[in-house]
């Protein structure tokens, strides 16, 4: 069988650089890879419609400075710059660190390479602009569709709590601790939402703890996980 390597990581420090440049100690650098990982599924899922190729990141301190190369900036700033504003304090909440975001103009090679296929870009011909248009309008219903789903959803979740039993030990220590995958089955009968967007701290005893489930980009539902002994 042939061995297939992604061409990228042959020409790093030769003809491109790194995505991530910073540098930290030993103990530090998983974590850090992780929560890049992390920056770059939020972004590309946030901002789809924008067209973004490629995310680079770097941090120096505590200050987190994102480069957003994408192929349609005025999606991502929004007016006056309201929206790269909105954005920019919103994954300052997630991580807790002071974030800049810069934006770059993507070039022709990436339309051609990456914003055609993904269909965020058309190679110009007769009827492309009814064709853009066309899938506009199809998105546009889709997010609207999705935001009343996701606001039909936040008023059956917020404030709510849902009950999981776990097994305990003597001294109250749960074995193993909960998951996001248990919250999200225990919100099953009521809602189906997707493990990966519930946020809430790292449960090991019996209690209620306070959670979140992100719906839309910009709906969430607060609601309670109680933990009791099964």
């Amino acid at each position: 069988m042939g061995q297939k390597v992604n061409p990228h990581g042959l020409r790093v420090g030769v003809i491109k650089d790194w995505d991530s440049r910073w540098y930290a100690s030993d103990e530090k650098v998983g974590d850090l890879i992780v929560e890049d990982q992390k920056i770059r599924k939020y972004l590309k899922k946030t901002l789809y419609g924008a067209g973004v190729p490629k995310i680079e990141i770097e941090r120096s301190g505590d200050v987190v400075t994102v480069f957003l190369h994408c192929a349609r900036p005025g999606v991502v700033i929004g007016k006056g710059g309201a929206d790269i504003e909105r954005l920019r304090l919103q994954l300052e909440k997630k991580l807790g660190k002071s974030v800049a975001l810069n934006i770059v103009e993507v070039k022709n090679g990436y339309a051609r390479n990456y914003l055609i296929p993904q269909g965020l870009a058309f190679a110009w011909s007769k009827g492309a602009a009814a064709q853009a248009e066309a899938m506009k309008r199809a998105r546009l219903a889709k997010a609207v569709a999705t935001r009343e789903g996701a606001v039909e959803a936040k008023g059956i979740i917020e404030g709510i709590a849902v009950e999981i039993p776990a097994k305990v030990s003597e001294s109250g220590k749960l074995f193993g601790g909960i998951s996001n995958d248990q919250i999200a089955k225990a919100l099953a009968d009521k809602v189906a939402v997707d493990p990966r967007a519930i946020t809430v701290e790292k449960i090991q005893t019996l209690g209620e703890f306070p959670a979140t489930v992100a719906l839309h980009p910009e709906i969430s539902a607060n609601f309670f996980v109680k933990v009791v002994a099964e």
